[in-house]
C-alpha cells in the first residue's frame, strides 16, 4: 500500500477553483493534504469548488468524510461544491452511501462550470 499516493492539482477558472484529484485518497497524509487545500481555498478564494475525480482510482471512508466536511464548509460560506466526472468505481461508492443525493455530481467539467456560473449570477442579481 505504501506505493499508492494522491496528486492534487489546483486550477483557477475565474472565481471558481478546480481540484483535480488523482490516485488513491485514503486515511493519512493524502486526506490531510486535501483538508489543507480546503482550508486554504476557504480562506483565500471565493466561488465554487469543483472536485475533478476523473483520475481518482480509490477513496475510503475517511476521504468521504473529508468530502462531506468540504461540502459543509463551502456551503456555509454560500459557495457551491461539486463532484465532477467520477470513475465508475468511485461513483458507485457515492451511490451505495446515498451521497449522490447529497452532492451535485456532474459528468463534465464544462457542465459543472456552467452551473457554478449560473449560481453565481443568481446570487449577484439578488443583491
Amino acid at each position: 500500500m505504501s506505493g499508492l499516493a494522491v496528486r492534487i492539482t489546483v486550477e483557477d477558472r475565474g472565481n471558481h477553483t478546480i481540484l483535480k484529484i488523482e490516485g488513491t485518497l485514503a486515511l493519512g497524509d493524502t486526506t490531510r493534504a486535501l483538508q489543507e487545500q480546503f482550508e486554504r481555498l476557504s480562506a483565500e478564494r471565493t466561488g465554487a469548488v469543483l472536485l475533478d475525480l476523473s483520475e481518482l482510482d480509490h477513496l475510503d471512508s475517511t476521504a468521504i468524510g473529508v468530502f462531506v466536511g468540504g461540502l459543509k464548509r463551502f456551503e456555509a460560506q454560500g459557495r457551491r461544491f461539486y463532484i465532477v466526472n467520477p470513475r465508475d468505481r468511485v461513483a458507485s461508492v457515492f451511490r451505495i452511501t446515498n451521497l449522490d443525493s447529497v452532492f451535485r455530481v456532474f459528468p463534465t467539467l464544462e457542465g459543472a462550470l456552467q452551473s457554478a456560473d449560473l449560481s453565481q449570477d443568481e446570487e449577484t442579481s439578488e443583491h
